[in-house]
């Protein structure tokens, strides 16, 4: 855990996504999901889609790169970045989380993530690691 000194380039990174959780019930989190490119917010009824929805956005961006992946010809344009105020405003209920993610490597996820209540950052190895952070630091 490290106490606030990289959440300048955390807001500055082109694949933030701004996690509100609303609500805990049931061992399930529930809530909204922001970034750059959609005005409106993302709701998600489980961790499940929380995760699908974070890497549809990161193959539209192509970024971070996938290290393996389904071989395609077709390349979609990536989408219009917007402003990242509207992103960073939104909060969860239950809490809310700025999460980069930096390298997607043997199939996972590597990055960092910070609790805006406290602007305490962790890091983590793997979606898993990431889920786990959420559970852990969200209010009940």
């Amino acid at each position: 855990m490290r106490s606030g000194q990289n959440i300048g380039r955390i807001k500055a990174a082109p694949n933030l996504v701004n996690i509100c959780v609303d609500e805990i019930a049931q061992e399930e989190m529930k809530g909204r999901l922001y970034h750059c490119y959609k005005k409106e917010a993302t709701n998600f009824k489980n961790v499940v889609e929380l995760l699908d929805e974070m890497e549809k956005l990161y193959d539209k961006l192509h970024f971070p790169e996938a290290s393996t992946k389904s071989r395609s010809f077709l390349r979609e344009k990536a989408p219009q970045q917007r402003e990242t105020k509207t992103v960073l405003e939104q909060k969860g209920t239950k809490g809310t989380f700025l999460v980069c993610v930096q390298y997607r490597q043997n199939a996972t996820w590597q990055g960092e993530i910070v609790l805006m209540e406290s602007e305490e950052s962790y890091e983590f190895s793997s979606a898993l690691d990431l889920v786990k952070i959420i559970n852990n630091t969200s209010s009940f």
